[in-house]
């Protein structure tokens, strides 16, 4: 028994080494789960902004079409189309392709082109659509135009290599800024094509206009142009595609002519109307084919 007014000292127990292993362990999780949670948010916006960019990007396609009564096309090469490098000299932009042994020439985004006979692709022919046409003016080809980038990639302008293990290229030396986006083909066609909403029989709410495109980053190299042409320059199909799959980034994806994206389970497409939507990888070939032809001619499997 302890006197009265006598203070008692009470020794406390510390964490054993189970407990403390435990506590870690817990600790670990929870930061886990938060990380796990952050990183959804962010994705969550990332996805948000995607599509409002391409809706945006329909929305100057339209306002395109009532200027000049047809969409953009996506360009193409002509005789006195060409980038000027640094020492004053007229080149022709091309890619060759080592798969076909073939070069592909492509047009320059240029103002002394009438609208719908540019030689430049459609993401050129929008940029006074999108208050941009001071780029145009001033042939700023590198610089980065946010509504052409989806977050989740994060891409910015680059000069090509003269060759990679996919082709050789011809950029005149200059710096290019690109494109996450293209335009369905099927609707936007290769100059002089120039088409209208008359064109687009299977209704505007029903017609892709403008896409995601699948990526494969072992071969759309930060620099290399297979595939992933600038948006400056026409005809290409780094700008333009019309495949019937939609593929999630990765090494090794049947990139060509196809769609995708850095998200998750699908890729954001703008149709005819203005309106965008997510369409999920499941999606069946046949379906997409009925989205990107616009006057019921589905193509066959």
């Amino acid at each position: 028994m302890t006197k009265r007014g006598a203070s008692v000292v009470r020794r406390s127990r510390g964490f054993s080494l189970t407990e403390l292993l435990v506590s870690i362990a817990i600790i670990g999780i929870l930061m886990a789960l938060t990380l796990s949670a952050v990183q959804a948010v962010r994705e969550a916006g990332r996805r948000t902004t995607c599509a409002n960019r391409l809706r945006q990007l329909a929305l100057a396609m339209h306002q395109f079409h009532d200027q000049h009564g047809v969409f953009p096309s996506n360009g193409g090469p002509d005789p006195e189309s060409r980038l000027v490098n640094d020492a004053g000299e007229a080149i022709q932009p091309y890619t060759f392709d080592l798969a076909t042994m073939r070069q592909y020439d492509w047009g320059v985004g240029a103002t002394r082109w009438s609208a719908v006979k540019q030689t430049g692709s459609w993401g050129y022919s929008i940029l006074p659509s999108i208050e941009l046409g001071a780029i145009q003016r001033g042939e700023d080809y590198s610089r980065p135009v946010e509504l052409f980038r989806c977050p989740s990639r994060g891409r910015g302008p680059t000069m090509p290599p003269e060759t990679d293990e996919f082709g050789l290229y011809e950029g005149a030396g200059l710096v290019f800024a690109k494109t996450d986006f293209c335009a369905n083909d099927l609707v936007i066609g290769q100059r002089p094509a120039s088409k209208s909403f008359g064109s687009i029989v299977d209704g505007t709410s029903s017609t892709v206009l403008v896409g995601e495109k699948a990526f494969d980053p072992s071969v759309q190299t930060p620099t290399s142009w297979y595939w992933d042409e600038s948006f400056w320059l026409g005809g290409s199909k780094g700008t333009a595609r019309s495949g019937d799959r939609i593929l999630g980034d990765g090494v090794g994806i049947s990139f060509k002519e196809n769609w995708g994206s850095a998200h998750r389970g699908g890729a954001h497409f703008a149709f005819a109307d203005g309106h965008v939507e997510f369409m999920p990888s499941s999606v069946s070939p046949a379906v997409l084919r009925a989205a990107m032809t616009p006057d019921g001619r589905e193509r066959p499997e």
